[in-house]
């Protein structure tokens, strides 16, 4: 039974872990909005490393996982290709335990909402870059010193 209250803690840090996630693009949509860019910069530090922790508990179940499997061999056919994999739902199955089934709607909807989010902040962050370049552009012509053909010249004066 340790293992699987080890499982379950490690799906609950995960869903903990999302919910942060989830958070900090919200965050980021708020940034994205108002051209905070020192803002955002510290925002995607944050994500970064938020990141890395969820992939580390995802490591962690798996290996969890694995070893459920290894002690449990008359749950799964050892004939099946894909017989390491076992989704939630079939752990709830095997074990009766019901907040398996909990906590795997509970990452689905927060998978689903970090995606949605995620892609809304990759849309803005074009629109901003997109938007920054024409200024740009438009901005040139009104210094026609600063065209695009003597950038990087070093001009330099003997004395």
């Amino acid at each position: 039974m340790r293992l699987l209250e080890a499982i379950q803690k490690i799906l609950v840090e995960q869903v903990q872990g999302c919910r942060l996630l989830l958070e900090l693009l919200q965050r980021e949509k708020v940034c994205l909005l108002d051209l905070q860019m020192d803002r955002i910069e510290a925002l995607t530090k944050e994500k970064d490393i938020l990141i890395l922790k969820l992939r580390l508990l995802e490591e962690e179940r798996k290996r969890l996982l694995d070893q459920f499997i290894r002690e449990n061999p008359q749950y799964y056919s050892t004939e099946e290709p894909n017989f390491q994999k076992i989704s939630l739902r079939k752990l709830a199955e095997v074990t009766g335990e019901p907040l398996f089934l909990d906590l795997r709607s509970k990452l689905i909807s927060l998978s689903q909402s970090i995606k949605e989010l995620n892609d809304l902040n990759k849309v803005m962050i074009d629109r901003t870059l997109g938007f920054l370049k024409k200024n740009n552009q438009f901005l040139g012509l009104f210094y026609p010193g600063s065209s695009r053909g003597e950038k990087g010249r070093l001009l330099s004066r003997e004395m």
